[in-house]
């Protein structure tokens, strides 16, 4: 059975919707993007996973628990034990960009007394908003398995 894509949205405030505009600028009538700021400022406001949906639901935990309904073909008792942001495309011409969240999946078999480790990535695409005020993030219906080394 195919897995729907996880949606939500990130509300923006004021502040922030100012400081995305900032870093576009007009100089000499040329348009100049500082990517870098716009990429640190993604990266960051991905980071905070603490902060709550636009229906009121703590985005970290609805990430957890839809990885973790990714592994019900898995057998044994799965929990998420680590997950970081890899990869982040972020352009800011267009306001739209994709991550990699790179996670560590642990498997507890208890009637074998047995443990599995396991490391898979999950890829997001991202859109800004900034008349509504907020960044949706759409999960890619697809899961990698990945060795660490």
């Amino acid at each position: 059975m195919e897995q729907t894509p996880l949606e939500f949205k990130v509300a923006l405030s004021n502040d922030q919707v100012e400081l995305i505009k900032s870093f576009n600028t007009i100089i000499d009538e040329e348009e100049i993007f500082d990517e870098e700021s716009f990429y640190e400022f993604i990266k960051n406001i991905i980071k905070d996973f603490s902060k709550k949906s636009s229906t009121g639901e703590n985005v970290e935990g609805m990430i957890l628990n839809y990885m973790l309904s990714l592994d019900q073909s898995e057998h044994g008792a799965p929990e998420i034990s680590d997950y970081t942001l890899e990869t982040l495309n972020a352009n800011l011409n267009t306001l739209e960009g994709n991550f990699e969240l790179c996670y560590s999946v642990y498997y507890y078999y208890g009637c074998d007394d047995l443990t599995q480790d396991s490391d898979k990535k999950l890829d997001f695409d991202f859109t800004i908003d900034l008349e509504n005020k907020y960044i949706t993030f759409v999960s890619q219906n697809n899961f990698t398995r990945f060795s660490s080394e």
